[in-house]
């Protein structure tokens, strides 16, 4: 698909106006201790969603409340990078200021340009944050870790979850929603993290919408943690069902067959237990919905 004129023009003027504003920045880094500090547009600023999530939950209040008292000797200065590319800056710390600052209406906010830095520079620098008010994420700093090891092997925020990761074929960070809990089963037991990546790539779930949420991984935890008997069954029982459908299909199943006021990962965990104690009645169930489905 053809980019439009108007597209086109857009980005030629976005490249142009950072271009302006780095070459000031730099005429002006002698006098800033070789810091390059500069009035940024907000309108210039991204957040590159590979390492870093959006705002939301108790967060938004937060910067409302930043927004509507907004204190310029507060904020300070954010951190970005410039992609003389695109013509933009890639928030590497400060995403909340930068979020207030647009809601209060603010057409630049004071920043620390960083130059010359390639996406696994940034992810490795926004994974290194500590000091913020509000801290990164476990969950952000893994998948910026991951980031930033493709250009630099030796980096890694948590090298043994990397590396099981990369064992079973997850090449992009983003597909692991549920990083919180592979870190929590990683710290408590390597063996039943490895296993769970193990079964969601034999189950070619690896590649699929949800094939790494929280329900997912907590219902395979479960089973690993409660029916270890049932493990040697996992592949005659339970994989090749779920090489037929997809863990939205699994799911949907808890929500029609599980029970009521427990958790989405107990009820398909309790479905896929029936599954491997070759429970008949679950079993036609679940053909019945494959059928209806068009999974059969």
């Amino acid at each position: 698909m053809k980019k439009s004129n108007k597209s086109v023009k857009s980005i030629s003027s976005d490249i142009i106006r950072s271009k302006m504003i780095v070459d000031a920045a730099e005429k002006n880094a002698v006098v800033m201790n070789g810091e390059k500090i500069m009035n940024v547009p907000v309108d210039l600023c991204f957040v590159d969603k590979n390492y870093q999530r959006e705002i939301r939950g108790t967060r938004s209040s937060i910067i409302m409340d930043m927004a509507n008292n907004w204190d310029y000797a507060k904020a300070g200065q954010i951190q970005v990078s410039y992609r003389e590319d695109e013509g933009k800056f890639a928030i590497i710390d400060g995403q909340g200021r930068w979020e207030a600052a647009k809601t209060a209406g603010l057409l630049t906010i004071l920043a620390n340009i960083k130059t010359g830095l390639s996406d696994s520079d940034e992810a490795k620098l926004f994974a290194e944050q500590d000091k913020n008010r509000v801290k990164v994420s476990e969950h952000a700093k893994f998948r910026a870790g991951l980031i930033a090891a493709k250009t630099d092997p030796d980096f890694s925020v948590y090298p043994e979850l990397a590396q099981i990761m990369k064992a079973n074929g997850v090449d992009n960070p983003a597909h692991v929603s549920a990083i919180t809990v592979a870190l929590h089963v990683m710290k408590k037991d390597p063996v039943e993290c490895e296993w769970i990546f193990k079964t969601i790539r034999k189950a070619n779930w690896h590649d699929c919408k949800a094939g790494y949420s929280q329900y997912v991984m907590k219902a395979l935890s479960i089973i690993y943690e409660e029916q270890s008997e049932l493990l040697p069954k996992v592949d005659k029982n339970l994989i090749p069902y779920m090489q037929k459908t997809n863990p939205g299909f699994f799911r949907d199943a808890a929500g029609t067959y599980g029970t009521p006021y427990v958790t989405k990962s107990r009820n398909v965990a309790n479905i896929m237990m029936k599954l491997l104690c070759g429970d008949n009645v679950m079993t036609s169930k679940l053909k019945t919905l494959m059928a209806e489905a068009n999974l059969a």
